[in-house]
């Protein structure tokens, strides 16, 4: 996402980022995925199907390397910080 809308500013002005943990949004690896359907169902009802994106951080989409929220959230501060996050914004626009 980050190429695709690189050079390019977002049209969105608020973007939500739901982060789960490194065992899912159930604490255990989102076995039964109930709730994390539940929450994203949530966002869809008041967003639209169309403004959702679900991503990897890894740049293998196949890497199962886990992450905690904290680690997560220190990496989107970072991107945020460089503009990089809102080139993945254009780019998903």
């Amino acid at each position: 996402l980050k190429v695709k809308g690189y050079r390019t500013q977002p049209c969105s002005s608020c973007v939500y980022l739901l982060l789960g943990g490194a065992h899912g949004f159930d604490g255990k690896d989102d076995s039964n995925s109930n709730l994390f359907d539940a929450i994203v169902g949530r966002f869809a009802a008041k967003l639209g199907k169309k403004r959702l994106v679900r991503t990897n951080l890894c740049e293998d989409p196949k890497e199962r390397t886990k992450f905690t929220a904290a680690q997560v959230a220190a990496f989107l501060s970072t991107e945020f910080r460089r503009g990089m996050l809102a080139h993945a914004v254009a780019g998903f626009e």
